[in-house]
């Protein structure tokens, strides 16, 4: 099942590089709410447990977002530890 969710989550990432590549001001410009598929910038308290950056997976709650961590994994992010990149 976790490498089921491992594979998955490399098929997004995979697909959203090639869209990234292909236009970075779809990257840059990102509006809030955030979207799925969308890296975003760690505040320093998430970022201290694990990383920089993550990508938005998909939305579980009113403010809360399953996100990927390069070198981490899964993580639930409430939205005031994370924002969006300039």
């Amino acid at each position: 099942m976790k490498l089921e969710t491992e594979f998955r989550i490399y098929l997004q990432l995979q697909s959203f590089l090639r869209e990234a590549t292909r236009s970075r001001s779809a990257y840059a410009t990102t509006a809030y709410p955030p979207a799925e598929s969308v890296w975003v910038v760690l505040q320093s308290f998430a970022a201290e447990l694990c990383g920089q950056e993550a990508l938005l997976l998909c939305r579980t709650g009113e403010t809360k977002w399953l996100a990927w961590v390069p070198d981490y994994g899964e993580v639930t992010l409430e939205r005031g530890m994370f924002s969006l990149p300039c």
